[in-house]
């Protein structure tokens, strides 16, 4: 594991270690944990895509059928 410094403001600070505190964990321990998080969220793959993607993949499915006259249809069908 390699250590790093990093500049806070004040308020940043006073709220990581209150956070911290809360969590009943280190400072260094909410940080590692901030940074996976972060990590993960951002090298995760959507997993249907954008909705750009979506519109794109599903353009035509229902072709020949009325968009309003199926949902009528099928919400009949729920009761």
């Amino acid at each position: 594991m390699s250590r790093t410094t990093v500049e806070l403001t004040t308020s940043e600070k006073s709220w990581l270690d209150r956070e911290a505190e809360r969590r009943r964990v280190s400072l260094a321990d909410l940080v590692c944990l901030a940074v996976r998080e972060l990590r993960l969220r951002h090298t995760a793959p959507e997993p249907a895509g954008t909705l750009g993607d979506v519109i794109v993949r599903t353009a035509g499915i229902r072709q020949g059928t009325d968009g309003l006259a199926f949902q009528e249809q099928i919400r009949v069908e729920w009761g």
